[in-house]
């Protein structure tokens, strides 16, 4: 019997199983670090506290502090005391957000006669194991993020509205949707359509107002906490898996020096903390010179690559990170007839990332909270290879950034 995701009952099998697999990990699972200070912020807005008074606190804007907040009193009104509870009912958008990308894909699959291309990658997705680590037992909500960025540039065409509210919405998670601005503001102002600009950046000032700016009035907070975050995030120290952290693993291992220069001396220089910025300006200008579009497949290339350049040239690049990208690729495959999608690419870059997070945050924390299984083993293996791993994913992304660069000339 050939099995095959054009049948129903096959398809229907895969969402099971996808659902099944995330609601049983998601109670039980998650970063120590990260969903730690999850809970301890939505209890802190729980009793009225700012989250911002945590030390340490969320490093983000609001929206996720409030998220925590009302999960925290949801949680506690259903199963007081209860952390599996709090647990699952922080990760329930994280979940959806997960089906709310498939959704979007089989619509854009439908609309250009790619049906089963797009199970095909929906299920890609769904059952990456990367994928799933990140998202349902990590906590982190990249996937949300990605699906509001899918979003904005999926309505720019006919709803420049829309598109400026749900870019809104993922600024106020994290700040790296901001990258993304330029590119679709400059999208509706190649084809003059000043009315449907207007209405972008109106809707997108005013979301982002109601999101980030107002539960500091409402609530009382002390603004100046998230202003310190925003300037520290800018400037990081390298680490994780940015490709520019090499130089940190390498004096892990003991190699001090590469001929005459010092590891040290390149790991205190301060260009590798704004490295990005003048690479991302530097991105972006030639993007609104040369490739600047209306059309959504191009924008969609276009943010991928600034996207891509800030994955390479970033000081800190966490894990879940990558997973953006990986949706970018996969929503490329479905707008657009005119590049095949790599599944080789797609599969290496989640490898690579993957293989990284088991044993740099290591893969054992997350068995949390009913296990402390000691990580000492896998952190100690993993100090052997993450240089190689941060150089493989370093190549990585600048292959992917030619192959983009290549098609976006293609398209011009």
């Amino acid at each position: 019997m050939r099995i095959s995701l054009s049948n129903q009952h096959v398809w229907w099998a895969v969402l099971a199983i996808s659902v099944a697999v995330r609601v049983m990990m998601a109670p039980f699972t998650g970063h120590p670090y990260d969903l730690g200070i999850w809970m301890s912020t939505g209890s802190y807005i729980g009793i009225g506290k700012s989250p911002y008074d945590l030390h340490p606190h969320i490093g983000y804007p609001p929206l996720w502090a409030l998220w925590c907040g009302v999960s925290y009193l949801i949680a506690n009104f259903l199963l007081p005391e209860n952390q599996f509870a709090y647990i699952f009912t922080i990760k329930i958008p994280i979940l959806l957000a997960d089906f709310a990308i498939v959704s979007l894909m089989l619509q854009v699959g439908l609309r250009n006669r790619k049906v089963t291309v797009a199970r095909i990658l929906a299920s890609l997705y769904l059952l990456n194991p990367y994928v799933l680590t990140v998202g349902v037992v990590w906590g982190m909500m990249d996937n949300i993020v990605a699906f509001l960025s899918i979003a904005s540039i999926l309505a720019i065409e006919r709803k420049a509205a829309w598109s400026g509210f749900y870019l809104a919405l993922g600024f106020a998670l994290k700040f790296y949707p901001i990258l993304f601005l330029p590119l679709i503001l400059a999208s509706l102002m190649s084809c003059k359509r000043l009315q449907e600009f207007a209405r972008c950046v109106t809707t997108f000032l005013a979301t982002s107002l109601a999101f980030i700016w107002f539960p500091f009035l409402i609530f009382d907070w002390d603004p100046r906490s998230l202003m310190g975050v925003g300037l520290s995030q800018a400037s990081r120290s390298p680490g994780a898996i940015a490709p520019v952290a090499v130089w940190t693993y390498l004096t892990d291992i003991g190699i001090t020096s590469i001929g005459p220069i010092s590891i040290e001396s390149i790991k205190s220089m301060e260009i590798l903390r704004i490295l990005w910025i003048p690479a991302l300006l530097l991105t972006l200008l030639l993007i609104l010179k040369k490739h600047l579009s209306a059309v959504q497949s191009i924008i969609m290339y276009e943010c991928f690559l600034l996207y891509l350049i800030y994955l390479l040239t970033a000081p800190w690049i966490s894990e879940q990170l990558f997973e953006p990208a990986l949706i970018f690729m996969l929503f490329q495959a479905v707008v657009t007839t005119r590049n095949r999608f790599s599944y080789t690419g797609y599969a290496l870059g989640s490898a690579v990332v993957y293989v990284f997070l088991a044993l740099h945050v290591p893969l054992t924390s997350f068995i949390f909270p009913l296990y402390n299984i000691e990580p000492t083993a896998l952190v100690q293996l993993g100090k052997t290879y993450l240089p190689w791993l941060v150089l493989a994913f370093g190549s990585y992304l600048m292959v992917e950034i030619i192959k983009t660069v290549k098609l976006l000339e293609g398209f011009s």
